[in-house]
């Protein structure tokens, strides 16, 4: 068996698979020493090449800069040298046992000298969504999922997770491409794209992309000298601004936000001369286009530039070593993304840093080459940490060391108008600057909250407000009476614009020229009252007889109404669901009788027989795997532009809710081949997924999120995909039936 054929057995399989294959000897290698190459088109098996002919090799992946990209140095002479062309693909393993890598070779170089070379350079394959499709100038307001489907439609890369339930406008005012457009929702919702590949063993099957808040985690690394710390260097730069005028994106018309923010203990820091300073002062305009910003965002966008702004910069050069696959302690591991502690107590003074992995460049074939370039850093200082092991002590009454504290070295203090992020892990000490007193606020169940009172109502008191109204109010009382008890005295009650006591518990009605007759609570909150423009307002009203009126609605979201065109009711999503008492519905779901589906052909010496490709047997539809890829005789009718597929049958309804839902159950049987249920309207795809041979689990609903409704009609297909390899045996076959199809709002 040659090296190929070995490695096409499965990618990403078990040790044992590989004992045939020579490796560097004495290198610390897995099955992924192994690189796969495969055809650019075909994603089939090529060649591989093992660690033994792995000269060197670089994988260079940063978040910073957006760079990932793979080189790698090879010996010639080898069965993989005619497939070493650009446009084919490299599949290497990736950081995380099981997990994979593609890229798509770029540039290849044939170096001939005393012995034969291949250079080879490859970039990321999510790249190439820069040349997808071209995507026309927009404005669609969405969350991040349905903005990343709109991107990735009619790709090969599918929507995996999205960390975030926002709804936010985005607008291309030029043609565009996936990639950017990503791009731009990841900027716009504040998340960041991780691209990854899923295989099944045999070859990749999904290629997804992530949207997640961070990337990476904290994984309890701490980095301290004299253990895994070799060197560190606090480098101290950066260009200071004290204040900055915010300029929001240019509007229709030409007029733009305009907004100065500054921080007066920059300035008294940073400013000269010394008894009258004057600001640092610099323009800054948001990387966003959105041309609906409020002044309340620019000037949130303007701050947090700002504080990014108004200290020196320091960054650190730190060199510490990969425990992780020097010594094989998985509990060391260090991923992109990743935060991590270092510790240095030779520093004056203690020096705790907290950093995050921005750029790794690390090599494919021996794990423990490794590089790391460092980034965000946040310093800590052991003053804070005290401050905070004194509130812990008291808040939890436990017994915790100095020592410990300084173990897990807690942030320094911020201080600031508004409250910083929460994030996973610790969190600073937040000193609210915007209000006097400034009061210092610790998270606590994801909430800050305030580690001393401020308020009367918190130590169960009565504000200065309330004791004067009371006051106010007992002698507004006093002449009230001593005024009535003439007016009765004469026969006469004319209580002018005073209140009439109606209840002990200080209820009471109230009459004057401006607000006309007022009923009061004993809080003295008004409950109803009658204006002078005859407009009655009450909490509820029982009446015995009829009501006429004009107009009305019904509800804070005025989606119920009644005037001269009768009763409307619109739907949350304001689509209008009844007009004039008449419903616009029809959540009918109607499918071709018969069904719209592509004929199988069978070629019998060039006699063509025609017939339906999947027929009824025993309650399911069966469709012979032969038929459909056309193998033994058949001819294969399946469509490249629509995944490989052909037609089962063509829906019809009336857009008239969000989801269409396919009620997809398949056959359980080992013959039930592996196969892909999809859902097409024209040329877009909707809906994909991959089913397993044997068909369980048996059921699939397929629902698909069809937009806010239009009320117009729609057509979609249901189409089965197959690939020629999920079929050897001619008795195999793809064996389904259709529960339910109908439209819903709720799933």
């Amino acid at each position: 068996m040659s090296k190929t054929q070995l490695a096409s057995m499965f990618i990403g399989a078990n040790h044992n698979l590989y004992d045939g294959v020579e490796k560097a000897s004495g290198v610390y290698s897995r099955y992924g020493n192994i690189v796969h190459i495969t055809d650019g088109k075909t994603d089939q098996i090529l060649a591989i090449a093992t660690a033994k002919n792995v000269l060197d090799n670089e994988h260079h992946a940063s978040l910073k800069d957006n760079i990932d990209t793979f080189d790698i140095e090879l010996i010639g002479e080898q069965n993989y040298d005619e497939h070493l062309l650009k446009g084919n693909r490299l599949i290497i393993p990736a950081e995380n046992e099981g997990e994979m890598v593609e890229f798509v070779i770029n540039e290849v170089e044939d170096i001939r000298g005393h012995s034969k070379l291949f250079d080879v350079k490859a970039y990321a394959s999510y790249l190439d969504l820069q040349k997808a499709k071209a995507i026309k100038p927009f404005t669609r307001t969405g969350t991040a999922r349905e903005h990343m489907f709109h991107a990735l439609a009619d790709t090969e890369f599918e929507v995996g997770l999205t960390e975030s339930a926002r709804e936010i406008t985005i607008s291309f005012e030029n043609y565009t491409n996936p990639y950017e457009y990503l791009k731009r929702i990841a900027r716009e919702f504040e998340l960041e794209l991780n691209f990854r590949v899923v295989h099944n063993g045999l070859f990749v099957t999904n290629r997804v992309v992530d949207a997640v808040v961070s990337i990476g985690d904290f994984r309890g690394r701490e980095v301290t000298f004299g253990k895994d710390l070799q060197e560190i260097r606090r480098l101290e730069a950066g260009d200071i601004y004290t204040a900055l005028i915010g300029l929001g994106p240019e509007r229709e018309g030409g007029s733009r936000l305009e907004v100065l923010v500054e921080d007066l203990d920059a300035l008294r820091r940073w400013g000269r001369p010394e008894h009258d300073p004057k600001h640092l002062i610099g323009v800054y305009e948001p990387q966003s286009e959105r041309e609906d910003m409020t002044l309340s965002q620019l000037r949130q966008y303007t701050k947090t530039e700002l504080d990014k702004r108004k200290n020196s910069v320091i960054n650190y050069e730190i060199s510490f070593l990969d425990l992780e696959n020097l010594i094989g302690d998985d509990a060391k591991k260090i991923r992109k993304g990743d935060t991590i502690r270092i510790k240095d107590t030779y520093f004056t003074p203690h020096l705790y840093v907290e950093a995050r992995v921005l750029d790794v460049k690390r090599n494919a074939v021996v794990p423990a080459q490794k590089e790391f370039i460092l980034g965000d850093f946040v310093e800590y200082d052991a003053e804070t940490i005290h401050d905070l092991y004194t509130y812990v002590k008291r808040e939890l009454t436990k017994k915790a060391g100095i020592q410990m504290l300084l173990e897990y070295a807690e942030p320094k203090k911020v201080e600031s108008d508004t409250a910083p992020t929460i994030k996973d892990g610790e969190n600073p000490v937040w000193v609210d600057t915007s209000k006097t007193p400034n009061v210092a606020h610790v998270v606590n169940n994801g909430e800050w909250v305030k580690m001393t009172p401020t308020t009367p109502e918190e130590v169960n008191a009565y504000s200065k407000k309330q004791v004067d109204d009371k006051t106010e109010q007992a002698l507004k009382d006093a002449k009230a009476f001593a005024e009535n008890a003439d007016n009765i005295k004469e026969g006469i009650i004319d209580v002018g614009a005073i209140p009439l006591r109606t209840s002990i518990t200080g209820a009471r009605l109230e009459w004057d020229g401006v607000n006309g007759l007022v009923q009061y609570d004993m809080q003295g909150n008004p409950v109803s009252w009658l204006d002078l423009d005859a407009n009655a307002h009450f909490a509820n009203a029982f009446l015995s007889g009829r009501i006429e009126a004009l107009e009305g609605y019904f509800g804070k979201n005025k989606n119920v109404t009644i005037g001269d065109d009768g009763l409307t009711i619109k739907r949350p999503d304001g689509v209008t669901w009844m007009q004039n008492g008449l419903v616009q519905q029809d959540y009918t779901v109607s499918s071709f009788d018969p069904h719209d589906m592509t004929q199988a052909v069978y070629d019998f010496e060039g006699n063509y027989n025609k017939f339906s490709m999947f027929g009824e047997n025993a309650s399911f539809y069966r469709g012979q795997a032969y038929t459909i890829v056309g193998k033994g005789g058949y001819v294969d009718q399946r469509e490249s532009d629509k995944g490989w597929s052909v037609k089962f049958t063509r829906y019809e309804f009336i857009h008239s809710a969000r989801y269409l839902y396919i009620g997809y159950r398949k056959a359980s049987n080992s013959l039930n081949a592996r196969h892909s249920s999809m859902i097409y309207e024209g040329s877009e795809r909707l809906y994909f997924e991959q089913h397993e041979r044997g068909g369980t689990p048996t059921f699939a609903p397929i629902i698909i999120d069809l937009g806010t409704p239009t009320n117009e009609r729609r057509s979609v297909e249901l189409r089965i995909g197959m690939n020629r390899g999920d079929t050897t045996d001619i008795d195999d076959f793809v064996g389904f039936r259709i529960n339910r199809v109908y439209l819903t709002d709720f799933v």
